[in-house]
């Protein structure tokens, strides 16, 4: 078919027309240009449609999404004749309505096949994407722009996962340090303090500590002369001793940190 100036106004005000139906959401003239056997493939994983019906139910169901929110601006058309079918290409600039007022999506391209019949002027295929963002000028595939993304993706995984295993740990020692709590209000007498010392070792154990030797806990006495050494160990298991520590001027010092030390310092 040969593209006249007449066919070629014809077919600009078809579109138009199609188009302008389309955004506005006139879907009884927008339809009226498809015949029943329409197909088209669009820009996203479920716009396959392989009849007229396909794509009007589909257009009802995102028609909030489309009417007042969406916009092709600063189109140009190409008419190629495919005998006896027109093909048209159209190029143009996607926009949609955000909160902060109309923004630029995409730049868009259509190619639709018309057929003039008895009922005018039907749109028989279409086909619409959108370019690359990953590839520059030259090539086919953006591997590069793949590699950073690929990278940032890792770099992003790997942070979260620190972080994860970072939270799940301090839940961990969160818990252990709930279980040795319920150990100490449940304590009733000075010898319980043993069954502290065992709790915090078997806990100190699961959270991973390797190599432990014993768990101990010293209470010093208000005479400020002896001690008491409540200490646990898998080998000798319990043991409590009273001891002296005035006069050992070794003692004394460590004591005295301790006694400093006033979040670490209990005197019975």
């Amino acid at each position: 078919m040969k593209i006249t100036k007449h066919i070629e106004s014809e077919i600009l005000e078809v579109m138009d027309d199609y188009w302008r139906s389309y955004f506005r959401g006139d879907l009884e003239n927008w339809a009226s240009y498809l015949p029943e056997h329409y197909r088209n493939i669009g820009t996203t994983k479920e716009e396959i449609w392989n009849s007229k019906q396909d794509i009007v139910d589909y257009t009802l169901r995102v028609l909030d999404q489309m009417v007042g929110m969406a916009e092709l601006r600063d189109k140009t058309t190409q008419l190629i004749p495919m005998d006896p079918y027109i093909m048209v290409h159209e190029l143009g600039d996607l926009y949609v309505h955000a909160e902060e007022g109309w923004i630029y999506y995409a730049p868009l391209r259509l190619s639709s096949l018309l057929d003039k019949t008895d009922d005018g002027w039907k749109i028989l295929h279409q086909h619409g994407s959108f370019p690359d963002s990953k590839a520059d000028e030259g090539e086919a595939f953006g591997f590069e722009k793949l590699k950073i993304e690929n990278k940032e993706l890792r770099d992003a995984i790997q942070s979260r996962t620190i972080e994860l295993e970072r939270k799940n740990r301090e839940l961990e020692i969160e818990s252990a340090l709930e279980r040795v709590r319920a150990v100490a209000m449940a304590m009733n007498k000075p010898d319980d303090i043993l069954n502290i010392c065992k709790v915090v070792f078997n806990e100190l154990q699961e959270l991973g500590f390797e190599s432990l030797r014993n768990a101990i806990i010293h209470v010093f006495e208000k005479d400020q002369k002896h001690w008491i050494d409540f200490d646990y160990s898998e080998l000798s298991g319990g043991t409590m001793a009273r001891m002296p520590y005035i006069g050992n001027s070794l003692l004394e010092q460590f004591i005295g940190k301790i006694r400093r030390a006033k979040d670490s310092f209990f005197e019975m």
